[in-house]
Parts: structure tokens; C-alpha cells; sequence
């Protein structure tokens, strides 16, 4: 902070001259050429020689002026000497987000600042401005430098300094920029002791700035708060901070400024880590140490379960699941070990973090290693420890007041999950908090998911069939908000983004009867990767990639296990054939990506094609009614009370089979992705059959006529209960496939086709 040479005198310009017209950006260049500091009893640079073809002394790093990047919001930091070593640590952290000036110049006292502010502010607009003195203006000084009492008089008095401030707030207000004051940071007690600032002084200034800046409504940046508990390790000389003191200001300061900025700001330097190429997300549930007792405990084992086989695949994101609510295997600070197990199954995932990285630690590890990314899943309201007492936490049995309802009790909507968390309870989403912000803050992911599937339900009248209010929804919005900002904010720490990601229902209604805001979230710009659907599906795919991208956020259909009770139906719908049908339907409807979920065969060969909308159409694959159940089982029906009032889909075969009368036409809906590979270079061309199954019919039952898309098909070949019926590639369409269905006139039977796929297969 001391200058031996005030910034006035050294240039040749005062503030009166300024005042009078004198032209500001002579005043600044004056300033660059002619500003000479000493800090900490050193030049703050090399002084050259003086000649009479001499260049004028070379500026300071930490004062040196910067390019504005066009289109990013403008930053002024104003302060002394403290805050210029914060400012290049500051760029640093906002490269991308913010263009961050500062005046050439250590700005010095209150007194000082007000004079020259005009100067300092320039002509353009400023978006946000972050703002300290006062360890100037409780100095002691003689006539030339520091000096204790009684030789040294206080350099601007405390009723001055007041005055001044509130000027100087006045004058900033009027920039319309958002403003940020930050107090006067500590000083080593050793310091104190030579008399030229005094603790008590410190205190009563500080004190008095926040008394202003609460009055005018300005944040605070506490640097005092921040900085005061590791004082003595943070200071080099008392007063100024260590390069690593100065990198721990610039973290605070950084995250002060940014959460000032425009949401848009933020979004636009997120926007290339959210955009990145993921040809296939995985989501990991977490269960690749959940085996015998007996499984050698290593890393490398662990990760042998479903892992090590990926490298090289079109995996280019693991969503990683530790565990359910607060069990999980990595070692969280405010969490407990997921370690469960009986005598045939174990799971030993929490025991790597013994000897080495944890499991999550494990796996970012292997990701970044093998160029991908590594989200933490958290499963929002994971509720399997309502049928398995296993899986409760301590936590939830501490607080049973915080579950949205209890044991023993049939619930007629929610699934009957009554072990459920109450997210109308801030203590609920304070806790939840404190887990997100615990991963973000000590593990190196790419981003966190907030996984809102599993389960599907969160505030207490859902569980009870009864309509969740705009302040349930407002509430769990005020949650993502504050994740985001978080998140936001340990980006800034680091250097760079930490993205959020959410997995929700694939329809902004049903969402929003479980209390889910998802196009506020989206309008706000609080998330960065969507993945739709899981349990249930609602919409056509179309539905959701363009209610993201309409926000500039990339859509990840969700392709899970089937659910239906149907065996062979299930079976069926989880068939390698299937899954690349799901995802050609996901990639025609302008999808940015696969979403895997409880697919966890590390040796299967869709990881090394579902992720290629080019070559998947010459693989066999096929197209089904559904592949989720609507009303029954896992349906929206479970967890919604009237559900279906949100489907727009048609209601998937064989949950609701088709049942044919004689001479009475009737018509199924398949939507499909691009039509069959006619590129002999892929392999052989594509051939195309609708297949029907039957529901008890007997050999000889009457000829069902069916056309594909008007085109009438040739006679069907019988294969136990099914019939196929071979069509030309170029009758199938990208998107609505129409099969129409006529049971020959003249019999009284009538036929129930229980399922129908369209099948592309090579000949």
C-alpha cells in the first residue's frame, strides 16, 4: 500500500485539472507513463536510467490495462495495492466470463477515489464494479510517509471517510452498474505494533463501510471474515498478501463479481463445456463393487465391472451414482459409507477410499484419462429404501418428520413411496445442499446431475393425490438457483465450468404437477445438459430436443430397461436390436446423444454403436408400440394422480392390446428413425417386415390384411404367435410409421394382436 510518490504530482495531473475538462483518457495515459510505486520498500518496477532518448518506466503487471473481448460484460475493480495484486488472479478466473479492468494507478483513500472517479470510470458502460479503501485512510502519516503517533496524523478521519463513501456510492449508482464493496482486509498483529495503523481503527472503518453499504444496498465482499482466521499465513509483510494469499482473495472476489453478472454471461463461458461432443452419456448406478464377499478389493477390479471396457468406446460422459440418499461409497464429509451387504452379496466400492482414491475419485480418474467427462448423479429423492430397510439412512431415521409420509401406510399416488423426502421442508433442501456443494467443492467432475427420476416424486400432497402448489414449485426452483450459483462459483475457484445437469420427465406439465419448474430452469439459464425421460415417457422425442434447444441446451433421450410384466414383451424391448432401434428414433428427432440407464454390460457392442446415427441404420434393429408402460407398473399413472391426462403418446402394446373385428380397418402408430443403410459400403442394404404377435389364436386363424404407410403388404408368414409380413425399405418413413390392421370380413372371431414391432434386419 505505501507510496513514496503520490499518483498526482508523479503525472502532472490533479484531480482539479481533471475536473476542470482536462480529457480522461490523457489522464489515464498520463497515469501508464508516469506513475512510479514502491511496494514493501521495492520498486514495483525496474526504474531505467533516465536519458533524453529513454522509454518511460515500464508499468506494473498488476496495473498493466486490458482489451475489452467484445460482447463480454466490463468489470472495474477500484482499490490500493491489496487489490492490485488481486487483479491478475481475478482476470484469470473471469477470462472467458468478463472483461476485468482496473484504474493504472493504486487508488489509495476514499479522498483520493472521490477526486479522481470520473477519471477511474471512464466513458464506457460498466456492468459491475468491485470497490475497497480505508487501509489508506486510517493511516499515520508525517508529511512524507508512515509515522506512528504523536509525529503521524491519521490520513483521512473516520467522519471524512463516511462522507466520502456515501459520495462515492452516489457516484457509482449512477454508472447502473452493479456494485460490490469489499472491507479492508487484515493486518499482522507484528504490523500493528509499529503504530502506523492501529486494530481498533481497522474495526471502526470497516464497521462504518458496512453501515453505508447496508443503507445503500450494496454486498459485501467480507475479505476481513475471509482473510482473518489464516492471517499471519496469508501476509508477507503484514500487510500486503503472498502470491497464494492474493490467488485466495481473487477466488472471493471472482465469486463476488459473478454473482453480479448476467445469468447470460455465465451460460455463454459454460456454453462450449455444454455443447462438447457426447455421443453416448452412461449412467452408472453405482453398484460395480456389489458382488460375493470373496471379489479381490483393488481399484483395478472395481473398475473391471463395468468401466476399464469402455476406453475406446462412443462413451464420452459417465454419469457416476455412489449411492442413494446420503449412503454412499465415496467418502463425503457430511454423509454416511454405503457398505451394506448379506452373506452372498457385498458391496465394497466404500472400502478403495481406505487406501487410496475413492470410488468416485477412482472414476474421474479413469474418465480423464480416457477423454471423458465425469458427472456426480445425485439421485434427488432415491426411495428404494421404502420396500429395502438396507438401504435407509441414518440420517432419515433421525428425521423421520422429513419424509412425506410413513411406513405401513398405503398412499394412492407418489408409488407409494412413503420414505420419500419432503422437499417442502428447508431443512430437506438444506441438507441436499450441503451433499451437492460437498462433491463440487473436493472432487474434480465435470458437472453434477441432479437426477429428478429416481424417484419421481418430492413434495407431500403428490403422495397423497393432491396438487403440488406454485410455492412447492418455487421452492425447488430457489434450490436449483442456489446449486447453480454454487456451482458457478467453485467453476470460478478452479478455472473452470462445472455444468449442471438434470435428468427430468419429458413433459413441462407432468413436470410440473411434481413440482419440477423445468422451463423457468431452462429460461433462467440455470442448467446446461437435459436428459428426458426414464420410468415413464410422455412426449415424442421432437418434444423435448426442441423445447432445449430453444434455450441452447443439448437433449439426451433416456433409453432404459423395459418395465413391462410381459416377459416375452420385456424381453423383447431389451433385445440389442431394440435399443439401436430407440436410439435411431432418439437421433431422427434431432437428439444430441444417447442417455444409457441400468445398462451396465461393459462388453456389449452398443457402446461402440449407438452413438453413430451413420452407421447404426445398417445394423438390425427395430421399432416397437413402446418400450415403457403408460398406466400400469412403472407408468406416470403410479406417481400422478390421473397421469395419463399428460400422455401424447399412444398407450405402447401390450398394456393396452389391439383387438380386430371382421371388415373393421383399425391402425397402430410407430414412430422410427432414418429409413434402412442403402450404402453397400455399411454392408448388406436393410430389409424391412411388420411383425404382429397374437394373443391365443389358433393356427387357422382368419387373414389379417396390413398396410405400411397406404402400401398393402404380401400375405404374412406364421411363426408360432407371431406373423410377419416383408415390406420395401422405401415404404418405411423418418418419424410416424402408420400400420393399418383389416381381420377378413365374414368370420364372427375376433383377433387380439398383443404386439406389433417393425423390424429392419438384414436379408
Amino acid at each position: 500500500m505505501n507510496l513514496v510518490f503520490r499518483r498526482g504530482a508523479a503525472a502532472g495531473l490533479s484531480g482539479s485539472a481533471v475536473r476542470r475538462g482536462a480529457s480522461r483518457q490523457m489522464y489515464l495515459v498520463g497515469s501508464h507513463i508516469a506513475i512510479l510505486l514502491i511496494y514493501c520498500a521495492a520498486p514495483l518496477w525496474a526504474e531505467t536510467p533516465k536519458t533524453p532518448n529513454s522509454p518511460p518506466p515500464k508499468l506494473h503487471f498488476t496495473l498493466v490495462q486490458v482489451e475489452d473481448v467484445p460482447g463480454l460484460p466490463r468489470v472495474l475493480l477500484i482499490g490500493d495495492s491489496v487489490s492490485m495484486w488481486y487483479t491478475p488472479p481475478v482476470r484469470e478466473r473471469l477470462k472467458g466470463i468478463a472483461n476485468v479492468h482496473r484504474p493504472p494507478v493504486n487508488c489509495h483513500t476514499s479522498r483520493q477515489i472521490l477526486t479522481e472517479l470520473d477519471g477511474y470510470l471512464g466513458e464506457k458502460k460498466w456492468d459491475a464494479i468491485h470497490f475497497n479503501c480505508g487501509g489508506h485512510d486510517f493511516s499515520y502519516r508525517n508529511s512524507v510517509t508512515y509515522a506512528p503517533p504523536p509525529e503521524g496524523k491519521i490520513n483521512v478521519p473516520l467522519d471524512e471517510y463516511e462522507k466520502n463513501l456515501r459520495l462515492i456510492v452516489a457516484r457509482l449508482k449512477k454508472t447502473g452498474a452493479k456494485l460490490v464493496w469489499a472491507s479492508t482486509t487484515p493486518m499482522s498483529e507484528a504490523y500493528m505494533q509499529k503504530g502506523y495503523r492501529r486494530e481498533s481503527e481497522l474495526f471502526a472503518y470497516n464497521a462504518a463501510a458496512e453501515a453505508i453499504m447496508n443503507e445503500a444496498g450494496v454486498p459485501i465482499d467480507d475479505l476481513y471474515a475471509l482473510a482473518k482466521p489464516n492471517v499471519e499465513k496469508l501476509l508477507k509483510d503484514g500487510v500486503h498478501f503472498t502470491p497464494a494469499g492474493s490467488e485466495f482473495l481473487a477466488q472471493a472476489v471472482a465469486a463476488a463479481v459473478m454473482r453480479e453478472l448476467p445469468a447470460s454471461s455465465l451460460k455463454a463461458w459454460r456454453k462450449p463445456a455444454a455443447e462438447r461432443k457426447r455421443r453416448i452419456i452412461f449412467n452408472n448406478d453405482g453398484n460395480d463393487a456389489r458382488t460375493p464377499p470373496d471379489e479381490p478389493r483393488t481399484h483395478e477390479n472395481f473398475l473391471s465391472k463395468r468401466t476399464t471396457a469402455l476406453a475406446g468406446s462412443q462413451v464420452d460422459a459417465i454419469f457416476y451414482c455412489t449411492g442413494g440418499f446420503n449412503l454412499y461409497t465415496h467418502h463425503g464429509k457430511d454423509t454416511e459409507a454405503r457398505t451394506y451387504g448379506d452373506a452372498n452379496v457385498v458391496n465394497w466400492a466404500w472400502d478403495l477410499g481406505k487406501n487410496g482414491p475413492d470410488s468416485l475419485e477412482t472414476m474421474v480418474r479413469f474418465g480423464h484419462e480416457h477423454g471423458m467427462e465425469v458427472f456426480w448423479s445425485m439421485r434427488m429423492n432415491d426411495c428404494h429404501d421404502s420396500t429395502n430397510p438396507k438401504n435407509m439412512s441414518q440420517w432419515k431415521k433421525d428425521h423421520p418428520q422429513c419424509l412425506v409420509g410413513k411406513k405401513g401406510i398405503r398412499y394412492p399416488a407418489g408409488g407409494n413411496r412413503w420414505s420419500a423426502l419432503n422437499y417442502g421442508l428447508p431443512e430437506v433442501r438444506e441438507k441436499v445442499f450441503r451433499i451437492l456443494a460437498d462433491v463440487a467443492s473436493r472432487y474434480d467432475v465435470d458437472g453434477l446431475e441432479l437426477d429428478f427420476f429416481r424417484s419421481p416424486i418430492y413434495f407431500q400432497p403428490q403422495i397423497l393425490g393432491k396438487p403440488v402448489t406454485q410455492e412447492h414449485r418455487d421452492a425447488m426452483t430457489e434450490l436449483v438457483r442456489r446449486v447453480r450459483r454454487m456451482a458457478d462459483e467453485e467453476a470460478i475457484r478452479r478455472g473452470r465450468p462445472l455444468l449442471l445437469a438434470v435428468r427430468v420427465p419429458d413433459s413441462l406439465e407432468c413436470a410440473r404437477a411434481l413440482g419440477l419448474d423445468i422451463e423457468r430452469w431452462l429460461e433462467e439459464g440455470l442448467v446446461d445438459v437435459m436428459a428426458v425421460s426414464c420410468l415413464f415417457r410422455l412426449n415424442p422425442w421432437e418434444t423435448s430436443v426442441a423445447l432445449g434447444h430453444k434455450y441452447g441446451v443439448p437433449v439426451y433421450p433416456s433409453l432404459s430397461e423395459s418395465r413391462f410384466k410381459d416377459t416375452e414383451t420385456n424381453a423383447l424391448r431389451r433385445t440389442d436390436a431394440s435399443y439401436r432401434g430407440r436410439a435411431l428414433e432418439a437421433w431422427a428427432a434431432g437428439a444430441d446423444g444417447i442417455y444409457l440407464f441400468n445398462f451396465d454390460d461393459p462388453q456389449s457392442k452398443l457402446w461402440k454403436e449407438l452413438g453413430d446415427p451413420r452407421t447404426l441404420p445398417a445394423l438390425e434393429h427395430l421399432y416397437t408400440t413402446g418400450h415403457t408402460p403408460a398406466a400400469s407398473g412403472d407408468g406416470v399413472n403410479r406417481w400422478v394422480a390421473k397421469g395419463l391426462q399428460f400422455l401424447n403418446l399412444p398407450i405402447p402394446m401390450p398394456e393396452r392390446p389391439l383387438t380386430l373385428a371382421p371388415g373393421v380397418p383399425a391402425s397402430v402408430e410407430i414412430r422410427a428413425g432414418m429409413r434402412p443403410n442403402g450404402d453397400t459400403r455399411l454392408g448388406p442394404v436393410m430389409q424391412i417386415a411388420v411383425r404382429l404377435r397374437l394373443q391365443d389364436a389358433p393356427a387357422n386363424a382368419p387373414a389379417i390384411e396390413v398396410k405400411l404407410n397406404g402400401h398393402v403388404l404380401a400375405s404374412g408368414v406364421r411363426d408360432g404367435q407371431w406373423i410377419e409380413y416383408p415390406a420395401r425399405p422405401e415404404w418405411m418413413q423418418r418419424g410416424v410409421n402408420r400400420i393399418e390392421l383389416n381381420l377378413a370380413s365374414g368370420g364372427k372371431d375376433k383377433c387380439i394382436v398383443s404386439d406389433l414391432i417393425l423390424h429392419v434386419k438384414h436379408p
